[in-house]
């Protein structure tokens, strides 16, 4: 008996400490605690006991993101609702300047909140004046949460994310850089013209061409891989890497004829297969970029790629020579007699029996073109 009575004395105390925590952290969101519903009040407890600091981080992130569920399914469109969020992630971004198991649990918990709460991702870019934005491991949450979620894109332009982002682009910190051109790759990955449109007007060409040839390579890699997605999708969209004279693909030629990485190379690629992929002046531009002097001069990088023990590298190449090709293009003929002259077609044909087969299959795409137009 006197158990079940020590019970109930536990159960009574522990609501009361809800109910009053829950009630404060109401009030401070502008919300009647009087008029709240007893979910309400045992949930905003919870917040406030994560934001009151009661509890080390990491003890269990997933109770941030388990409030953040709780509200959103029960009042995904009440002011407080998103004041409580505010204060939870302002939380956690403090602890993205902790040791590793903080940056970790905070951070874990960031990308999940903002995923499950589009309307938190504008308070998360604004927070602090943009000093949430500012810290490596948040840039990595922005990094993930954007690559397709298109209500978080938009989000994030509207609050002056982007200005922020192509600021941090020119960041003396590597790690900095690095995540903000990340973070601006994957806002374009499969976005619209116009998403672009905007992005591509705060960047501008020249800090785009700036950062293909930055000093570090990871840097070069992303920047390039941004330029990849940039150039993807309508062919309206292949002409961004046409602004200000060129300056873009220049700084992609130039990559692909002297950088050592293969990584970096492939992103190139890939990028140059994607212009290739345009008009006629796309084409003939890429064409240009490839055989630069008379046939006497050197070996085509497309050439050495061709030929590359690395089956990425093939593939790409051969998706450049595929889209140089196609029948339905007028430049076609006197593109592949130019690519057959440098003994590119012959390269083709043995790859048509490539041990890869993604190389084999574009191979073959690319060779059933040319014959096409007569095999001689």
């Amino acid at each position: 008996m006197w158990r079940e009575t020590v019970c109930v004395v536990v159960v009574w105390v522990i609501r009361r400490w809800m109910m009053q925590r829950g009630s404060l952290c109401l009030r401070r969101c502008g919300y009647d605690p009087t008029r709240a519903p007893l979910w309400l009040v045992t949930v905003t407890s919870y917040a406030r006991w994560l934001v009151g600091g009661d509890i080390m981080y990491g003890v269990d992130s997933n109770l941030y993101v388990s409030v953040s569920r709780k509200l959103h399914q029960r009042a995904p469109s009440e002011n407080w609702y998103y004041r409580i969020l505010l204060l939870m992630t302002e939380k956690l971004v403090g602890g993205l300047d902790g040791s590793m198991s903080q940056r970790d649990a905070s951070l874990e918990s960031i990308a999940t909140i903002l995923k499950n709460n589009p309307g938190a991702v504008s308070k998360f870019v604004e927070l602090q004046n943009g000093r949430a934005l500012r810290s490596v491991a948040a840039l990595g949450a922005i990094s993930n949460i954007v690559v397709d979620f298109t209500p978080n894109k938009s989000t994030i332009i509207q609050c002056g994310g982007i200005k922020e982002l192509v600021h941090l682009t020119k960041s003396m910190d590597s790690s900095l850089r690095l995540n903000a051109v990340w973070s601006l790759r994957n806002m374009i990955f499969l976005a619209d013209k116009m998403c672009k449109d905007a992005i591509f007007m705060e960047l501008t060409a020249s800090s785009v061409a700036t950062l293909i040839c930055d000093p570090e390579p990871s840097v070069q890699e992303q920047a390039l891989a941004l330029v990849r997605n940039f150039v993807d999708g309508c062919m309206d969209c292949v002409e961004f890497a046409f602004a200000e004279n060129g300056i873009i693909l220049d700084a992609v030629g130039r990559q692909l004829k002297k950088s050592p990485r293969i990584e970096i190379i492939i992103q190139g690629m890939y990028a140059v297969s994607n212009i290739a992929s345009g008009n006629e002046f796309h084409k003939e531009a890429i064409m240009q970029m490839i055989f630069p002097q008379a046939e006497s001069g050197p070996q085509s990088f497309l050439s050495q790629y061709l030929q590359s023990n690395d089956s990425r590298l093939r593939t790409s190449a051969a998706w450049i020579i595929v889209n140089l090709t196609a029948p339905a293009s007028p430049g076609a003929f006197g593109r592949i007699a130019k690519l057959r002259n440098f003994g590119l077609v012959a390269q083709i044909k043995r790859m048509a029996s490539d041990p890869c087969m993604d190389v084999k299959l574009r191979a073959r795409v690319a060779l059933g073109q040319i014959i096409s137009f007569g095999d001689s």
